[in-house]
């Protein structure tokens, strides 16, 4: 859909002003044609959008559970006296405090801005550049928050386990596995969506300068004509004078 927006943009940068309001025999205007012959894929972008932004909000909201629940319940436990972390001065414990807390408010904002496609109007215009953008940040910070809760559950797995740092060693790369997988399955697509919606336009060339060039020239023509003239009336007038 937005792949047909930007070619109806750019052949819309083509026309003059006046063809593009202009209406044909059965009193319809070249937007509005465009917008009948491309309702059927219009519902389509806006069924993928809801489906996907449904999904990536359900995980979400999961990470952001998970993290505002595991702030709570620390690793080590608390000092039931002074009712503080026994962990406090470890720094496997304070990079999971981080790491936590990025995953918590990440996954939060990505709920919001996942909430925000769900809401949109959908409109044609929504197509070009505030679904796509929307969609690239929700997706990229979502991303985020995964990576920050597997480096927490890491970094607290290193911190109950540092009397035997051994038995970390090996989960370190199955904690990459999600990240990887995450990054093989959705990368094509967030490449995808950078491009047309960042990338360059469709027709590599200076449209405004080339419709413009014909009238450039002309005027340029006639200027010279102009100064020609005028140089040669005042060369004859010269010469009689003489």
């Amino acid at each position: 859909m937005q792949r047909e927006i930007r070619w109806y943009m750019e052949v819309k940068s083509l026309v003059s002003e006046r063809e593009v309001v202009q209406k044909n025999n059965e009193k319809v205007t070249p937007r509005q044609v465009f917008e009948v012959s491309h309702e059927p894929l219009r519902k389509e972008g806006e069924e993928w959008m809801n489906y996907t932004a449904t999904a990536c909000s359900f995980v979400a909201a999961l990470i952001a559970t998970v993290t505002f629940q595991a702030i709570f319940t620390v690793p080590g436990g608390y000092d039931e006296t002074l009712g503080k972390p026994l962990l406090l001065r470890d720094l496997h414990f304070t990079a999971f405090i981080i790491s936590d807390s990025l995953a918590f408010f990440t996954s939060c904002t990505s709920v919001l801005i996942f909430l925000s496609i769900l809401t949109a109007r959908y409109s044609f215009d929504d197509f070009i550049v505030s679904l796509p953008r929307k969609m690239i940040f929700g997706l990229a910070i979502l991303f985020f928050s995964i990576a920050s809760m597997l480096v927490g559950f890491i970094t607290a797995l290193s911190s109950t386990m540092r009397q035997k740092p051994t038995l970390v060693v090996p989960m370190k790369p199955l904690a990459a596995l999600p990240v990887l997988l995450f990054l093989m399955f959705q990368y094509p697509l967030l490449k995808e969506m950078i491009s047309s919606t960042y990338g360059k336009r469709l027709f590599h060339r200076d449209t405004k300068s080339w419709l413009e060039l014909p009238g450039q020239d002309q005027h340029a023509n006639v200027t010279s004509v102009y100064v020609g003239s005028s140089h040669s009336q005042h060369s004859v007038n010269s010469h009689r004078s003489q």
